[in-house]
């Protein structure tokens, strides 16, 4: 395990070290898939486009040989030739570029998804070091890597030699053959030697893939002390702190928010605040708090408090002074209980109810 001056680098990275070693380019990716994504799907389009490219191909040859002796060579004829070869190509080329286009950017999205590294841009005078780069090459790695890429030619030219081998002898009879027939076995020919290799190069490259992947995760797994700054660093952050506050704290409000229907009244600011208490003699005796809310959360509990007739009682002072010091589930003070007496009455008589005398002993109680 590679170390650092911190201790054993023993830990798996985090979430935000993987996002942060992503966006200065450093990700897993494999070349073989690559060249072998490349490969396929100049096969695919050989198949599908091949023939007509190379029927169009010969259409145009064979007409300017015919047609060879009666150029005059002046300027609007030579424009005129390159209108020509330029229109062709765009209606038999182009879809071939176009194919191996969105092939090669298919592959790079399922390997690493969507990545724009600016840091990558930046110029790397280390690079361009050639004692750096002399050392690279003769190191162990590079020797290895030197290997194992010579390992994988060795693999490919055998693999096309065998099918040359076993195609050699239909191309032996290709001799007596038009050219239009030659030139199809030979596509054919092409494609399958192009099949061939891609197969190789997918297996292989699915396999250096895994090995990338696992080969990134070593090279940026972290120390314990790493770890534990991040996280300070992150904790740290008051913009990130009082966003996760914030982000807790209307949750909570939402969850309690459908409460306020059943509450007995709610107290408010009467714009910023709002908190709803239930009290519900003998079972609920004292005044409890079972909702509250902020700002946009604070509206909304008046909302629900006027469609389903709950009073609403303004009281600036005693509404901030309940919502910063009572939490959901805690009753009134004892030094609150004669304000919230006067509000009970209140409350009663607007609601044609009667508070009963043994309902305020047991609140002063």
């Amino acid at each position: 395990m590679a170390t650092d001056d911190t201790g054993d680098k023993s830990e798996e990275p985090t979430e935000h070290r993987r996002q942060e070693q992503r966006r200065k380019g450093n990700v897993a990716r494999s070349t073989e898939l690559n060249i072998a994504g490349h490969l396929l799907s100049t096969a695919a389009v050989l198949f599908f486009l091949g023939a007509d490219l190379v029927k169009s191909l010969g259409n145009l040859i064979s007409m300017h040989l015919r047609t060879a002796g009666n150029h005059r060579g002046d300027l609007g004829e030579i424009y005129a030739e390159f209108k020509e070869v330029g229109s062709w190509a765009a209606s038999s080329v182009l879809p071939w570029m176009f194919g191996l286009l969105l092939a090669a950017i298919a592959v790079n999205l399922v390997q690493v998804g969507f990545l724009v590294a600016t840091e990558k841009l930046n110029l790397n005078v280390n690079a361009l070091n050639p004692v750096t780069g002399l050392k690279r090459i003769f190191s162990v790695r590079g020797v290895v890597t030197l290997a194992i890429s010579l390992c994988k030619l060795a693999l490919l030219t055998l693999a096309a030699a065998w099918l040359i081998w076993i195609e050699l002898p239909g191309f032996l009879n290709l001799t007596m053959a038009s050219p239009w027939t030659a030139a199809l076995a030979t596509g054919y020919a092409i494609l399958k030697l192009s099949i061939l290799l891609s197969t190789i190069l997918i297996i292989l490259g699915v396999a250096d893939y895994a090995f990338q992947r696992w080969k990134h995760t070593q090279e940026i797994m972290m120390t314990k002390e790493e770890v534990r700054r991040e996280m300070k660093e992150m904790d740290g952050d008051p913009l990130i702190r009082r966003r996760r506050r914030d982000a807790h704290q209307k949750l909570i409000e939402a969850r309690d928010i459908s409460k306020v229907a059943t509450s007995a009244f709610v107290l408010t600011n009467p714009t910023h605040y709002a908190v709803a208490f239930q009290y519900d003699p003998p079972n609920v005796s004292v005044p409890t708090v079972i909702a509250k809310g902020a700002d946009e959360t604070a509206f909304r509990m008046r909302e629900i408090a006027v469609e389903n007739d709950i009073p609403i009682i303004e009281r600036p002072e005693l509404a901030r002074q309940v919502y910063r010091t009572l939490k959901v589930g805690q009753s009134i003070p004892s030094d609150l209980y004669d304000v919230f007496i006067e509000i009970l009455k209140y409350v009663y008589t607007i609601t044609g109810k009667t508070i009963e005398p043994s309902d305020v002993e047991d609140i002063a109680a």
